[in-house]
C-alpha cells in the first residue's frame, strides 16, 4: 500500500490526498492505527469534516495505548455531530476511568485526530 501514495507523490497528483485517505483507511481495516493515523493525520485539514474520518480517528485514539480519551472523544462527538452513527461499543471506550490515561503526544500533522478499526470491531457500525 505505501508504493501507491509514493506513486501518486512522484506523480504530483491532484488524488494523493484521496490515496491517503483510502490508505488510511485500508490500514484502519488490517488493525493498524499508527499507520492509518499517519495517513489521516496529515490530511486531516480536508477531511474534517468527513464522519468515517472522525470516527475512525476517535478509535484509534480510544483503543491505543495509552489511551488517547481526550482526542477520542473530541473526534467521535465530532462524527456523531457530522451525522455518522458510532457504534455505542466504541463510545462505551470512552468510559475508561481517566485516571488511567497517559499523556499521548500526537504525531506530527495531528491537528484533532486519526484512526482505524482494529479486526475485533470489524463491521461494526460499518
Amino acid at each position: 500500500m505505501d508504493v501507491a501514495e509514493v506513486l501518486y507523490l512522484l506523480g504530483g497528483s491532484p488524488f494523493a490526498m484521496h490515496a491517503q485517505y483510502y490508505l488510511g483507511m485500508s490500514y484502519f481495516r488490517l488493525d493498524d492505527c499508527p499507520r492509518c493515523r499517519g495517513y489521516l493525520a496529515p490530511i486531516y485539514t480536508e477531511l474534517s469534516n468527513d464522519g468515517r474520518t472522525n470516527a475512525y480517528l476517535g478509535l484509534c485514539y480510544a483503543s491505543q495505548e495509552p489511551k488517547a480519551l481526550e482526542l477520542a472523544s473530541q473526534y467521535l462527538k465530532k462524527a456523531e455531530a457530522l451525522g455518522y452513527d458510532v457504534p455505542e461499543d466504541w463510545l462505551k471506550l470512552l468510559e475508561t476511568p481517566a485516571a488511567s490515561e497517559a499523556p499521548v503526544v500526537p504525531i506530527v500533522g495531528d491537528n484533532v485526530p486519526a484512526a482505524q478499526i482494529p479486526a475485533r470491531w470489524a463491521g461494526a457500525g460499518m
